[in-house]
């Protein structure tokens, strides 16, 4: 191992002011606009919220009635969308109470930044609310890692970590209160850090990561560990002993403060929410599911490991770090069983790909510095293209990755729904992840319900057994005869348990599960047939339909077999107050009226020399829309007009 040496390039010189500005400047641009963003609760926001009101404003970490009155407060001002409400927060965790006192499964070491944040800008006269606290604390960690990376690296450094931040899915996180971009600028410092071979520093940084995360306390202590086996040949000096100690101290913080207050090491084992190696199987997911996964959601990571590799056995020059090997083999393997202990794999607070998956994000750093040498030797007309291809992505990320996107953890990754809908076969995801994804059933009220999932392919069917057979998953909308659907759940159900993924048709199961028009009713509500039918243009179903999303949407009504003409009645409902509506078919209104809100029947003859690919498309249009939000109904924005309950063929 190489000896440690003193930190360089930190210290505030004339040479080095410059460019500390230019970077700082830099920064300071790239986060304005999020301060203009509305704030949005996200996963365990609301928790955050809350302990850091408590710290500021009775300087405890734990909670009070009076702390939740602070919080109840807050939601009331409606200044940030999506809180919870107060008694939810106090309901949460039964388990963490101690007295008239409480605290939640998270640290308060994050929210506790956040508030000194806050008071040193009353200092100064300033007042920050509690959300912009927060985004003042990301943008001060993101001014520390460009700091850092460019007393490390150099400007190579500083690009390296700018990219590692605005081309990855990280951009989302910036403006979301929540541990993620916090971990993040940790880890990545902790990785240069060990790339310079400055191990106490690094152990410090990961051990206040482990505030949050327990499992890195035990990266922290390995690298202590490491330093001490050169203690000899390289003695610690002053400010690497202070690191030493700060790392200790840091890392015992967590399992302190939770044993003396509850007996416990870790709040996760006491109040629900982990199990000790209960997901080991799956552990890959982190990295390679489709939906979960960091390189199937990030192709500038595949790029890198791509680059890297073709380029040092091209030239020859790829040259093995087996110590920053053994360190990155030793934190996947602490963090990945850690991970795997989660009882909730597929869990919110992201816009896609799991939040676990962003701790590997800063690895990618060494392979950063990699390319940008490369590139730096390149021809000025190579630069050009690699730069302009480096804005085309940048672009395509921001998009992707746009803060003003809410949080979605129940839709299919693009990848995912290619591989399910072209090469099922290929790839079973772990149950949770294909219900959650597949199902269009919202986990927070119904999970546990659907006792089958229907594949985009609508030949890969997962059962389910013990579960509602009346509830059946199909965002698909594959056309399919539920009935044959319950009769097979109800046929596996009752020789055996749990679940198994079945093909249809001639590569699997035979069995024929398409469904043939007759007088039942296709109901468009969560779970139910009617979906299948459904085009473009629709929200999500919900228990009693679904809503058109906008002022037009489009269904595909099957044509019965050997039928000249045949009539369909379509239920509707308009969504606040009667609204004009109009039913096109090619272009040709086929109906016009009124639809009230409530069940409206509406009933229209169709020919089947329309039909195309056995199906007659029809056009749904209402005259106006609104919005629950701007009609001070809710905090629903989504613009509503015509909602459809059924589609029923009349005799």
């Amino acid at each position: 191992m190489d000896a440690a040496k003193p930190l360089r390039g930190l210290n505030i010189n004339w040479r080095s002011l410059g460019p500390a500005l230019f970077c700082t400047a830099l920064v300071v641009a790239v986060f304005l606009p999020y301060y203009s963003l509305a704030p949005m609760r996200v996963g365990d926001g609301s928790e955050y919220y809350a302990m850091l009101l408590a710290i500021k404003q009775e300087h405890r970490p734990w909670l009070t009635v009076h702390s939740l009155q602070l919080y109840d407060a807050l939601v009331s001002t409606q200044s940030i969308s999506g809180m919870v409400p107060a008694q939810f927060l106090y309901e949460l965790f039964p388990a963490l109470r101690v007295g008239a006192t409480f605290d939640f499964n998270h640290f308060w070491i994050y929210s506790l930044l956040a508030a000194g944040v806050s008071g040193g800008a009353e200092i100064f006269g300033w007042t920050l609310g509690p959300h912009q606290a927060f985004l003042t604390l990301h943008l001060l960690f993101t001014l520390g890692l460009v700091w850092l990376a460019r007393a490390l690296f150099g400007w190579q450094g500083t690009v390296a970590a700018a990219a590692m931040t605005l081309l990855s899915p990280m951009i989302w996180y910036i403006d979301k209160v929540h541990t993620e971009y916090f971990t993040y600028c940790t880890v990545l410092a902790a990785v240069m850090l060990v790339q310079r071979r400055h191990l106490a520093w690094s152990a410090a940084f990961l051990a206040l990561a482990s505030t949050q995360n327990p499992s890195f306390a035990i990266v922290s202590l390995g690298l202590l560990v490491w330093r001490l086996a050169a203690i000899r040949r390289s003695p610690l000096y002053f400010w690497e002993l202070s690191a030493f100690v700060a790392a200790i101290l840091l890392a015992l913080l967590h399992p302190t403060y939770y044993y003396f207050r509850y007996g416990v090491l870790t709040p996760q084992l006491l109040a629900g929410g982990a199990k000790l190696g209960t997901n080991i199987q799956n552990s890959y997911v982190w990295l390679l599911d489709p939906d979960l996964g960091l390189l199937p959601n990030w192709p500038l990571g595949l790029a890198l490991i791509l680059l890297v590799v073709v380029a040092g056995i091209r030239h020859r020059r790829l040259q093995a770090d087996w110590s920053m090997a053994l360190f990155i083999a030793g934190f996947a393997l602490v963090n990945l069983f850690a991970q795997s202990s989660t009882i909730n794999m597929n869990s919110g607070a992201s816009p896609g790909l799991a939040r676990y998956s962003l701790w590997y994000i800063p690895f990618f750093f060494p392979l950063a510095l990699k390319a940008i040498e490369w590139l730096a030797s390149l021809t000025f007309a190579k630069k050009t293209v690699t730069v302009g291809a480096a804005l085309v992505y940048a672009f395509a990320n921001a998009k992707a990755y746009d803060p003003r996107l809410p949080e979605d953890y129940l839709h299919p990754s693009t990848v995912s729904r290619f591989l399910q809908t072209q090469l099922p076969g290929l790839y079973d995801p772990p149950i949770e992840v294909f219900v959650e994804r597949y199902s269009g059933i919202d986990e927070n009220v119904h999970i546990g319900k659907a006792s089958a999932v229907l594949g985009p392919s609508c030949d890969k069917l997962l059962v389910i057994t013990d579960r509602d057979p009346a509830s059946i998953g199909n965002t698909g909308r594959c056309l399919v005869d539920y009935e044959k659907i319950r009769a097979l759940t109800e046929k596996i159900s009752r020789s055996q348990t749990g679940a198994r993924y079945i093909r249809l048709g001639p590569n699997g199961l035979d069995m024929d599960i398409a469904a043939i028009p007759d007088g039942r009713a296709y109901v468009t509500a969560l779970g139910k047939s009617g979906t299948a039918l459904l085009g473009r243009g629709w929200y999500e179903s919900e228990p009693w339909g679904t809503w058109a999303a906008g002022r037009t949407a489009e269904i595909n009504v099957p044509c019965p077999r050997d039928a000249g003409e045949f009539k369909v009645a379509l239920t509707l409902s308009a969504f606040d107050r009667t609204r004009e509506a109009s039913i096109y078919s090619e272009n040709k209104a086929i109906w016009s009226g009124n639809v009230i809100s409530g069940p409206t029947k509406v009933v229209t003859t169709l020919k089947s020399d329309r039909c195309l690919d056995d199906a007659v498309r029809l056009t749904l249009v209402s005259d106006s829309v609104d919005s629950p939000k701007t009609l001070g109904h809710s905090n629903d924005a989504r613009t509503l007009g015509l909602g459809l309950i059924k589609i029923q063929y009349e005799r």
